[in-house]
């Protein structure tokens, strides 16, 4: 698809008229992640460490919290807070399209 101008405008300089034109520099329906790489290419795994023993701290608080925000929002779906929430932990476990549909709901009922 041709890029479309989203704004249009002339610079002037005395005698001189510069036309610019103003386009949007990603497309709005284009999907975007990012991954951190090793030197050698390979994707990095976040963990969680404790920083006073250095032990790997376990995820599974996180998935109870998470359920228990996906049985209210069964409930009562017209509940901002627990969008938001939902969406934060989804984006901490990697759901990227799931945070962004909770995200999209609480800008919703926000309203």
């Amino acid at each position: 698809m041709a890029a479309r101008s989203i704004a249009s405008l002339s610079l002037s300089f005395g005698l001189v008229s510069i036309p610019v034109r103003l386009f949007s520099a990603t497309e709005g329906s284009a999907t975007v992640s990012f991954n951190l790489l090793t030197k050698e290419g390979s994707r990095v795994k976040q963990q969680y460490v404790s920083v006073n023993d250095g032990k790997l701290e376990d995820r599974g608080q996180l998935d109870s919290a998470l359920d228990s925000y996906e049985r209210c929002l069964a409930i009562d779906p017209r509940l901002a807070d627990a969008h938001f929430n939902a969406a934060r932990l989804h984006e901490q476990l990697g759901h990227a399209q799931k945070a962004l549909r909770h995200f999209s709901a609480y800008r919703r009922l926000q309203r």
